[in-house]
């Protein structure tokens, strides 16, 4: 099967790059424009995904990776400095290739999380986090995504994952998780949330598409 490949990247409130609507990626990529117009952002934001899902070597620093990718990404600076402060930074990442069944939900899924920054702090927190399925982005869908989970939608360090009803089997239901880090990506950390759960990992949708990623 191929390797997934980011089809597609969204950001608001970024310094700025403001890809609303998003820009599509394809298997070569060539960036033209003037200083300043914002290419090296659009790779910084390929990177920051990157460095945010790569484990830290050295665990005796306390960092997360997440932590370590916003310092490189820009700490306290990523915020457009045309946007009052607090705000939220917007960003989406598109996946094709997920699956190979001939459904766009399921053969695609997007990574949609908002920044909360404040330039009196030096890093910014995850305040909203979503993977769900398909090509279109949840603000603009006409109907409601398949979601693998949503985090601190309504609350800081809660959220719901989808679970099969009967186990491999769709359809699904949403069951809570608690104690949700707002310092490291829910991507990275699902793993280990589940095995914290009472939920059977197997028993959950993004367990089985999570090593596809």
């Amino acid at each position: 099967m191929n390797q997934p490949i980011i089809r597609f990247l969204t950001t608001k409130n970024y310094k700025n790059l403001q890809l609303d609507p998003s820009v599509n990626l394809n298997n070569l990529n060539i960036f033209i424009g003037s200083n300043g117009s914002g290419k090296s952002n659009f790779i910084s934001c390929l990177k920051f995904l990157k460095d945010c899902l790569i484990a830290i070597p050295d665990e005796n620093r306390g960092v997360s990776s997440f932590e370590d990718a916003i310092s490189k990404f820009g700490g306290d600076k990523i915020l457009d400095v045309n946007v009052e402060s607090p705000a939220k930074v917007s960003m989406a990442y598109c996946f094709s290739q997920i699956n190979q069944s001939g459904n766009l939900q399921k053969d695609s899924a997007i990574l949609d999380f908002k920044l909360y920054t404040d330039r009196q702090k030096v890093r910014a927190s995850i305040s909203e986090e979503y993977l769900y399925g398909g090509e279109d982005l949840q603000e603009t869908s006409t109907t409601p995504p398949f979601y693998y989970y949503k985090f601190h939608n309504r609350e800081l360090r809660q959220g719901v994952l989808s679970v099969y009803n009967f186990r491999g089997q769709e359809p699904t239901h949403f069951e809570t998780l608690d104690n949700i880090p707002t310092n490291s990506l829910g991507l990275l950390t699902i793993t280990t949330l589940l095995e914290n759960s009472q939920l059977p990992p197997e028993s959950t949708p993004v367990y089985r598409d999570l090593n596809k990623f």
